[in-house]
């Protein structure tokens, strides 16, 4: 046979078409222990290994998800597939449709998984868990509607507490359903809010028919509720998450129905103790109370004949006080009203006229008088400032003619006619204004003399050079 030169995708297809044919590989169960476990994209990619080799596996995501434990690095396991080429590496793997555990079933191994991760939440706290009602009138129960635990519930309270009004929510209790339905249940409940109480319950079963209550979607439930829940499920031996997240744990479904109710004959019982306890204990306190109100009696009569007579000696005592007091103020009030007469009398608007009458005519006569003397004494004071006016008047005038006179002598030494009257002449302009430059005269002039005045003309302008400030 020849050589022959292919190219490696030629080479690996014809590979990968060996595996296929190989009816051995195509349907394997390999058990090994699980390393490098890790989901990504939902899809898990591990590696199965033994003592003296290794081999690559991939579970895709449709059934990862349906697996009912958490594959963890070391567990041992048998993993049910077929082995086949991936090309594109050139490596061959395990394809995994099922993996299973070894030695622990995948059912209890789930359990286990969830318990802790649970624990490690806080679900099972016994801190968090909430009372139950003591006399609950409106209960909840989740369980199948067939059966023995829904008779075993409804005959226990019917016994034990009939007052309560019950709201079966009926579920199925196993299989894949199971769960939702649960949920769906305790979630209704609490929507609705028509109880105080829940009962979650069912009866006896393996470990794998009471799979649904180790969900960790119930557990969820179970903790989100705002209603306290009894569960009892199974036989006294089993225990679910359920259990351990309820708020109380029963053994069995009668169980759970004696923890959510009160013992209605117990109670009468009680009851009864009570009332008879009561009775004797008021029989008795009637008595003590009989005795004692009749050695109050006693006491209250003689302290009432005391007490009368103390108040009527004290009324009488009183009263005599009372009389001399009255008689003081009565006298009193006597010499107060005479003076109070007199005093009136003297208020008189008729005697108050009369005295004021007279104090008036006196005022007027002293008011005569004093005006008199103010009168005389006003004119001799009149007469002398008369006399001092008419001197100052003489002196002013004097002042006033000599002041006036030595003006009048030197306006006329000012008087500029009186220049004119030397032989010189003053320059106006036609309006009336006074020439002092030759540059101001204008073509048209007056001039005015002593005597009179005249209209003259320029006809030259003879400017002296120098400064131009001096006058002509």
């Amino acid at each position: 046979m020849g050589l022959f030169i292919v190219s490696v995708s030629i080479l690996t297809d014809y590979i990968a078409e060996k595996f296929e044919k190989d009816e051995f590989l195509n349907q394997v169960a390999v058990e090994g222990e699980l390393s490098n476990c890790k989901f990504s994209q939902g899809h898990l990619y591990f590696t199965l290994k033994d003592e003296k080799a290794e081999l690559k596996g991939v579970m895709y995501k449709g059934r990862a998800s349906a697996l009912p434990f958490v594959p963890q690095d070391g567990q041992k396991v048998v993993v049910f597939g077929r082995v086949a080429v991936f090309k594109r590496r050139g490596l061959y793997q395990l394809y995994a449709e099922h993996i299973e555990p070894l030695g622990l079933g995948a059912l209890y191994l789930k359990f286990e998984q969830t318990k802790e991760k649970l624990k490690e939440k806080g679900y099972f706290d016994e801190g968090r868990k909430k009372s139950l009602p003591r006399y609950p009138e409106k209960i909840g129960i989740i369980t199948s509607k067939t059966g023995a635990a829904i008779r075993d519930i409804l005959t226990t309270i019917k016994k034990r507490w009939p007052k309560a009004t019950l709201y079966l929510v009926p579920v199925t209790v196993q299989g894949e359903e199971a769960p939702g339905q649960i949920i769906k249940a305790i979630n209704l409940l609490n929507r609705l809010n028509l109880c105080e109480i829940i009962i979650l319950a069912r009866g006896g079963g393996s470990f794998e028919e009471l799979s649904a209550f180790n969900e960790e979607t119930v557990a969820d439930a179970i903790y989100a509720s705002n209603i306290p829940i009894v569960t009892g499920i199974g036989h006294e031996t089993d225990f679910s998450i359920a259990d351990m997240v309820a708020d109380r744990r029963a053994p069995t479904p009668t169980g759970a129905a004696v923890e959510a109710t009160p013992n209605l004959l117990e109670i009468w019982g009680t009851l009864e103790k009570h009332r008879i306890n009561m009775l004797k204990a008021l029989s008795n306190y009637l008595k003590q109370e009989q005795k004692n109100l009749e050695h109050n009696e006693k006491r209250l009569m003689r302290a009432f004949e005391k007490l009368i007579t103390d108040k009527s000696r004290e009324v009488a005592e009183s009263f005599t006080r009372l009389l001399k007091s009255f008689q003081t103020f009565f006298w009193q009030e006597k010499n107060r009203l005479s003076f109070l007469r007199e005093k009136l009398f003297l208020l008189s608007p008729k005697i108050r006229y009369r005295q004021q009458q007279e104090k008036l005519c006196e005022l007027k006569g002293r008011l005569i008088l004093k005006s008199q003397e103010i009168l005389k004494s006003s004119q001799k004071d009149l007469e002398q400032y008369n006399l001092r006016l008419k001197a100052a008047l003489k002196n002013a005038a004097s002042h006033y003619n000599l002041v006036i006179s030595s003006y009048e002598e030197k306006l006329k030494l000012l008087n500029p006619l009186n220049v004119l009257n030397r032989g010189y002449a003053a320059i106006f302009t036609l309006d009336g204004k006074v020439i002092t430059s030759i540059k101001g005269l204008p073509e048209l002039f007056k001039v005015k003399f002593s005597d009179g005045e005249a209209l003259a003309k320029t006809l030259d302008k003879n400017i002296i050079k120098g400064d131009e400030n001096d006058d002509l």
